[in-house]
């Protein structure tokens, strides 16, 4: 086999291993998942307690970037965070 022919598989050998590494679907995404699943689900349920509690129809994720204005007393993350400390 020649230099270049082995040149070219080694870089397609490389990118082959960068997709499904790091690509989308790859063994990081589904490391990451899977860590932090647990997290999500724990905030997930907390959020639901509080806005039960404080009788709050919706809560939305400012970090989705889809609300364009919201009341500062509105805004339950202080008690969030507050109620998931204690756990």
């Amino acid at each position: 086999m020649n230099e270049s022919r082995r040149c070219l598989e080694k870089r397609r050998d490389l990118e082959e291993f960068r997709i499904s590494t790091w690509g989308d679907g790859g063994k990081l995404y589904a490391k990451n998942l899977e860590l932090s699943r647990p997290i999500l689900e724990k905030i997930n349920q907390v959020i639901e307690k509080v806005s039960q509690q404080d009788g709050y129809d919706m809560v939305f994720d400012a970090a989705g970037g889809n609300i364009v204005f919201a009341l500062p007393q509105d805004d339950i993350t202080e008690i969030v965070l507050e109620e998931l400390k204690k756990e």
